[in-house]
């Protein structure tokens, strides 16, 4: 029933993916074999909400009971990279124990509001690109949309670097590589892969740090399970593990 190149929701499918999801109502659909008209939408596109906490957010959440402990260290830790004390904390436990909701309540706590909070996160299908949650961290930096095309992509991440520090202009091409834009630098073409791992992780070090020294910086990266443990390795260099 729809449309070549369309997707069609009943409305009790689109609950489950309520808020994560843009639809546009199609209203009562007479289906084949059934007696009564399904309610129904159309696809439109993904929403602006990252997962579920946040689509649930978006509706008001309870309140969180029975943290305070996990919270208060936390703090601590915040408190401490905030005073120049490079700081790193993993959350482990099993699914839906609450780990995202700390994260959400600590990113919403008064002692980040001049911070650069940055997030990426690693999938199930993601264990042979360790790089993803970097991809999507260097996304959020740089502010690229799905509607970027590579033209805007690479002017944004051009004028954005070289307007922090004309030292980062090393960076520009293996982030515009990590994000699969043509740099049409030949050098780089002719690198071999261990060369343009070691170029790319300096890259995101630079920039980071840079990013570090104007103001506190946190990185968060959701899922760091999926990354594969043959590829961890890859991230011992890189400050966002």
């Amino acid at each position: 029933m729809a449309a070549p190149g369309t997707i069609r929701l009943t409305t009790a499918t689109h609950r489950l993916a309520a808020g994560l999801v843009e639809v546009r109502s199609l209203g009562p659909i007479v289906v084949k074999g059934l007696t009564d008209p399904l309610e129904a939408v159309e696809l439109i596109g993904a929403g602006p909400t990252r997962n579920r906490l946040e689509a649930s957010a978006r509706r008001g959440l309870t309140p969180l009971v029975g943290r305070e402990t996990e919270l208060t260290l936390l703090h601590q830790i915040v408190d401490r990279a905030d005073r120049s004390q490079g700081q790193v904390a993993a959350l482990v436990g099993e699914a839906g124990i609450g780990k995202s909701r700390l994260v959400w309540e600590l990113t919403r706590t008064p002692r980040l509001s001049n911070w650069l909070r940055l997030t990426g996160r690693s999938q199930s299908y993601s264990t042979g690109t360790p790089y993803l949650p970097v991809v999507e961290i260097l996304k959020g930096y740089f502010g690229i949309e799905a509607s970027h095309d590579v033209v805007a992509i690479r002017s944004r991440i051009t004028e954005k670097l070289l307007s922090r520090d004309e030292a980062l202009a090393p960076a520009v091409v293996p982030v515009l590589a990590l994000l699969d834009v043509p740099s049409g630098n030949a050098e780089w073409q002719t690198l071999d892969p261990l060369s343009r791992q070691q170029r790319t992780l300096e890259a995101i070090k630079k920039i980071l740090l840079q990013e570090s020294r104007e103001h506190p910086l946190l990185l968060i990266v959701e899922d760091l399970h999926w990354v594969a443990s043959t590829n961890l390795s890859s991230w011992r260099t890189c400050p966002t593990n």
